[in-house]
């Protein structure tokens, strides 16, 4: 009998638990909505103070490609030729 009274207060203190820690996701998820609605109006201002344009953001802002490694490494390599024969 105490171990069927003691399974039931373990399921429903994990159940309570389970409750918990839906609420906090939920608070964390809207403090991370109110933070990024922040730190968006921030980069607009910045932008615009700065008078940034969105491909000169999306340019810093993405990865470089193999492509472009390799283009990059071709002309360092063609910079590098060019100064030994001169």
């Amino acid at each position: 009998m105490n171990d069927h009274v003691a399974n039931a207060n373990y399921e429903s203190e994990l159940e309570l638990l389970k409750m918990e820690q839906a609420e906090l996701a939920e608070k964390i998820e809207a403090c991370k909505r109110a933070g990024r609605d922040a730190a968006l109006e921030k980069v607009k201002a910045l932008c615009k103070a700065y008078e940034i344009s969105a491909f000169d953001l999306r340019g810093s802002l993405k990865k470089p490609t193999v492509q472009v490694a390799k283009k990059v490494y071709q002309k360092r390599k063609l910079k590098l030729s060019q100064e030994e024969h001169n």
